[in-house]
């Protein structure tokens, strides 16, 4: 019973660390995929003129917003998890380790 409770809070977190790793990636993606975007709004905005400027404004501050909120997510769940508990890891490393164990001393 204890096993099994045991891989049911290694499973549990290692998918809990998967999901925050695909986040951290995806937030990052959307953070490097605005800035060229935001690149393109600002050579408009010097190149256009008349009504094209204050389109491109309005836009430039959406991207602004967006890539300041996708780099603050991208930022803290990068640090969520480099910085969490690694604790289930060492259980799964110890549970794998006496197992490794129990067959070296069954062949004895």
């Amino acid at each position: 019973m204890t096993n099994d409770f045991l891989n049911d809070i290694i499973d549990r977190e290692e998918r809990f660390e998967r999901r925050v790793r695909y986040a951290a990636q995806v937030a990052w993606c959307v953070t490097f995929a605005l800035l060229p975007l935001i690149g393109i709004a600002l050579f408009l905005i010097e190149t256009g003129g008349g009504m094209m400027v204050d389109l491109m404004r309005t836009v430039l501050m959406v991207l602004g917003m967006a890539g300041i909120l996708s780099l603050f997510a991208a930022v803290l769940t990068t640090v969520g998890w480099l910085f969490r508990s690694r604790a289930p890891t060492l259980a799964a490393i110890d549970q794998r380790l006496a197992l490794l164990e129990n067959i070296l001393l069954s062949r004895q």
